[in-house]
């Protein structure tokens, strides 16, 4: 596998790094370039992620059309930057691929992607706050970092802090499975719009963050609470909503994936 810059031309570049690098690298990178260019323009950013037997044609493909995407909701706003993300384990993600899944996950109302970065504010930023719990550059770069290591192989308080950053992201995916499906078990929505039932899920974290005693628990369930759809259900059902009020239960869980490298 390759990494590194691979390609320069134009105005696109492909660069190739670990799962774990990725997530900070783009924000950082479409942070600083529209800085840099007195926010005057901005980047579309599109990351891919595979196993290390995934075919780098595919990602390839992939990112590129993540990228288009992403530069589609930059066009009438050449000043934002905007990134987008998608990981599978399975199978080789393309372009097809992340075209239909993103089709089908904005069908559902459970992603927000992509997160723009403007001057008037950082949807990755607050993104990452809401999981990570931290707002800057390093401390995000120490966590994935951390996530993606064997904690046995650590020593001393790295091995410690592993183990803590692992868990709590652990605990961030369980607990949203956990809300999920405890809807599917106790309602069968065949009809109606699918809305229903990611607030339902947003319910059942906060009967669950009111009832239990556990701090670390309780805050694992804020976060899926706030990962849910952020406006009314009545606007829901009225279409007076934008994309980023929608749920983001599948963007949380593929992130932690991507920051994860395979060990979570």
């Amino acid at each position: 596998m390759l990494l590194g810059t691979l390609y320069i031309g134009g105005d696109d570049c492909l660069v190739g790094m670990p799962s774990w690098a990725s997530p900070i690298f783009a924000w950082i990178i479409g942070n600083e370039f529209r800085l840099n260019m007195g926010n005057a323009r901005g980047l579309g950013i599109g990351v891919a992620v595979g196993s290390a037997k995934a075919n780098l044609w595919s990602l390839i493909s992939a990112a590129d059309k993540l990228m288009n995407e992403a530069k589609g909701f930059t066009r009438d706003r050449p000043e934002y930057s905007a990134l987008m993300y998608d990981v599978s384990e399975n199978v080789s993600l393309n372009g097809l691929i992340v075209e239909e899944r993103l089709r089908y996950l904005e069908g559902e109302g459970v992603t927000v992607q992509p997160f723009i970065l403007a001057s008037d504010g950082d949807a990755f930023m607050d993104y990452v706050k809401s999981i990570f719990d931290t707002s800057n550059y390093h401390e995000f770069a120490e966590k994935c970092y951390l996530a993606s290591r064997f904690s046995e192989r650590l020593d001393g308080g790295l091995k410690t802090r592993a183990r803590e950053v692992q868990e709590w992201m652990k605990k961030i995916r369980a607990n949203i499975m956990e809300c999920i499906n405890r809807v599917n078990s106790l309602f069968i929505i065949s009809e109606g719009p699918s809305i229903l039932k990611w607030f339902l899920v947003k319910f059942y974290a906060q009967r669950q963050l009111s009832r239990l005693n556990d701090p670390k628990n309780k805050k694992a369930y804020g976060v899926v609470f706030e990962l849910g759809p952020k406006k009314s259900l009545a606007d829901f059902l009225k279409g007076d909503v934008r994309r980023t009020d929608n749920s983001s239960y599948s963007d949380a869980d593929r992130m932690i994936k991507i920051v994860g490298g395979g060990v979570i």
